[in-house]
């Protein structure tokens, strides 16, 4: 994908770049960051690379098309490199780059606008995204974005009902995989025609909801995939929403893929707290339990299917290491141990902290399969 410009809105100040050629992380070869002859160093995630950065063809990208941010180290004008880092991520992105790598704690309201690609991932000491001024802390306008190892938390409550992470304006993709989105006052992520796709993710304690995705409402399509993830303890007695809302005004691009997810003690004001669906769509290999609507076991509302999922109104039998915070399995979990067997839309070949699955004759219901 050839990225044609961006903008970023950090702590309200609009920063505009232009465009220029680049890929996305997981493009075919040739884009220029390793020069796609094979001569960059192998990687298995950006923790074995020195650039802190591992593309989707398994080798480390160049730190020449990387803009590194740090909210301790980093200066005001500074070069955005690896060894002069920016302190903002407004200003990382301001650079073109098409991969922002942050580090730290930064309070910034993030728009990225325009079509193209950007990569922004979290660097080794990690990277807390907050939004004080209201949620959205990230959003996004036409634009495709890969977001990697960041914790959203803190976010206020915005105006008309905005998520933590809105790619609510059509045409978006967005993939997130090991983001935590928890403790905001607003709902987790809104999307509306777009390509959503999250996994190997945590989302927890958000006030206004879980995800919110709707598909075919300004025209055809959007997608909607949730894998390997922790949906818990969202929404409240006001919230439209608890866990998962899916619906389709028209036709998606792709049939939802929400399989082996952990979707517990969500709360919402009616409806299913922890999964609405408005189409006859299956939602498989799930464990959906101890959800409340309106003050009442709700676990699942609308035309939409469940097999081989666990649903039921309590945490009988699933053996959680803790039922009020910690939702890995464990050997007392025979209820989900080896029994995901109804097929996936797309294959799922590892959990949410990245054991393969499956380990023993089928994987393991739900985000956690069951290590040794």
């Amino acid at each position: 994908m050839v990225r044609a410009g961006w903008a970023a809105v950090a702590a309200g100040v609009v920063v505009a770049c232009g465009g220029g050629g680049g890929h996305g992380v997981g493009d075919a070869g040739g884009d220029g960051r390793h020069g796609g002859d094979g001569s960059a160093a192998a990687c298995g995630s950006d923790a074995d690379c020195a650039s802190e950065s591992c593309n989707g063809e398994d080798t480390c990208d160049s730190a020449s098309f990387i803009a590194y941010v740090d909210s301790a180290t980093g200066a005001n004008g500074a070069p955005c490199t690896q060894a002069q880092p920016c302190k903002t991520i407004g200003d990382g992105l301001a650079t073109g780059q098409p991969i922002v790598v942050a580090t730290g704690s930064f309070d910034e309201c993030l728009l990225l606008q325009f079509a193209g690609f950007l990569s922004l991932k979290a660097g080794g000491s990690g990277a807390t995204l907050t939004c004080s001024a209201g949620s959205p802390a990230l959003s996004l306008a036409g634009h495709s974005a890969f977001v990697a190892g960041f914790t959203f938390t803190g976010t206020a409550a915005g105006s008309d009902q905005a998520c933590v992470i809105d790619a609510s304006r059509g045409g978006d993709e967005l993939s997130m995989q090991r983001v935590t989105i928890a403790a905001n006052a607003a709902c987790a992520v809104r999307g509306l025609d777009d390509e959503l796709s999250i996994d190997r993710s945590t989302i927890t304690d958000n006030h206004g909801g879980g995800v919110f995705e709707t598909v075919g409402a300004i025209g055809a399509g959007g997608s909607l995939d949730i894998t390997n993830s922790f949906i818990a303890r969202n929404g409240s007695a006001g919230s439209l929403v608890g866990g998962i809302d899916y619906e389709e005004a028209g036709s998606p691009d792709f049939e939802p893929n929400v399989a082996f997810d952990t979707i517990v003690d969500n709360i919402s004001s009616g409806g299913g707290a922890g999964l609405q669906c408005g189409a006859p769509v299956p939602f498989p290999d799930n464990i959906i339990a101890g959800n409340l609507a309106n003050g009442s076991a709700g676990q699942v509302s609308g035309p939409c299917t469940t097999p081989a999922s666990l649903v039921q109104a309590d945490h009988a039998g699933l053996g959680f290491v803790n039922d009020a915070s910690d939702y890995h399995l464990t050997a007392a979990s025979t209820l989900a141990i080896d029994r995901g067997t109804a097929p996936t839309q797309l294959p799922v070949t590892a959990d949410v902290d990245g054991d393969p699955r499956p380990i023993g004759s089928a994987s393991d219901i739900g985000a956690d399969e069951l290590a040794p």
